[in-house]
């Protein structure tokens, strides 16, 4: 329902520096998932993938771990480099889109599936 609501918001693009691939909605790696796992309306968004890291290896390690596992595995210095650039991406987002909210006075007229028949 909460992916309903999002997906119907109207987003307008405030800045042409953002890449035409990028969203509002940005999916992040909580914890292992494998690709059948997700429905396809998430697997076609630009996941979030920290870059520009001295350790190169700290993304491969999110894309296997994810932030959740990062942090149950202590890896500490992984999470921390995560987690600032998760935080400078969302930053980034807020200045290059405007995102009016939506907010549904009828819970029950929300898909509570990401198929569009509800079922």
């Amino acid at each position: 329902m909460e992916w309903d609501v999002f997906s119907q918001r109207n987003v307008d693009r405030r800045s042409s520096a953002s890449s035409e691939s990028e969203t509002a909605i940005l999916p992040v790696i909580w914890s292992p998932m494998l690709e059948d796992q997700l429905p396809p309306a998430v697997w076609e968004l630009q996941f979030f993938l920290p870059l520009q890291l001295k350790d190169p290896d700290i993304a491969q390690r999110y894309l296997a771990e994810g932030v959740y596992g990062l942090l149950a595995l202590n890896d500490e210095v992984a999470y921390q480099a995560v987690a600032w650039r998760l935080a400078r991406r969302i930053v980034d987002a807020y200045h290059a889109y405007q995102v009016e909210p939506k907010i549904s006075t009828d819970p029950r007229q929300l898909r509570q599936s990401f198929r569009g028949d509800d079922g």
